[in-house]
This record gives structure tokens, sequence and C-alpha cells, in this order.
């Protein structure tokens, strides 16, 4: 399982925090999953976000 989890900067202050992962199948294709998206203005902002994806990612893999 690949996890990405990345902070996109876009255009007029739309950026975001968003996380997806990637699992192969048994015939070797995988597509990818997204798993969260939070909106980032502020540093406090993007650090809740990456505390949320964190969670979403050991809820997922049941890692509680």
């Amino acid at each position: 399982m690949t996890v990405e989890v990345f902070h996109v900067i876009g255009f007029m202050g739309e950026n975001y925090v968003e996380t997806r992962y990637r699992r192969k199948g048994r015939e070797g294709e995988s597509d990818w999953m997204t798993m969260g998206r939070n909106k980032t203005h502020t540093g406090y902002q993007l650090r809740r976000a990456l505390d949320l994806q964190a969670q979403a990612i050991r809820s997922h893999l049941q890692l509680k």
C-alpha cells in the first residue's frame, strides 16, 4: 500500500491538504483512492488538517 499526504497551494488562497492511497489488486491493477481533503488558509488550519488526515489513515488501517 502506498499512502500520500500532500499540501496543495492553489490560486487565490485555495490551499488544501489531501491524503490518498493506492493498493495493488490481485492482477496488479491499482487506483488512487482519496481518504480526505481539508482546506487550509492559516498555519493552524494546516496543522489541524494534517492531524485529521493522520486520524483517517489510522482509522483506515485500523491501528487505533
